[in-house]
C-alpha cells in the first residue's frame, strides 16, 4: 500500500492529472498464484483502461 501511495505522490509530482479511476489491488493469501487471484486480476486487467 505504501508502494501505492508514493506512486501517487510521484505522478503527481510530474504533472499527472487523470486521477479518475485508480484501483489497488491487494491480495492476502498465503499461497501464491491461487486460482481465485488469478481469476480476480485477470478480470481488473481486462476491464482497465490505460492512458
Amino acid at each position: 500500500m505504501i508502494e501505492g501511495l508514493y506512486a501517487l505522490q510521484i505522478l503527481h509530482d510530474m504533472g499527472f492529472k487523470n486521477f479518475a479511476k485508480i484501483t489497488f489491488l491487494i491480495e492476502t493469501s498465503e499461497e501464491r498464484g491461487s486460482p481465485g487471484t488469478r481469476a480476480l486480476i485477470d478480470r481488473l486487467v481486462k476491464s482497465t483502461t490505460w492512458s
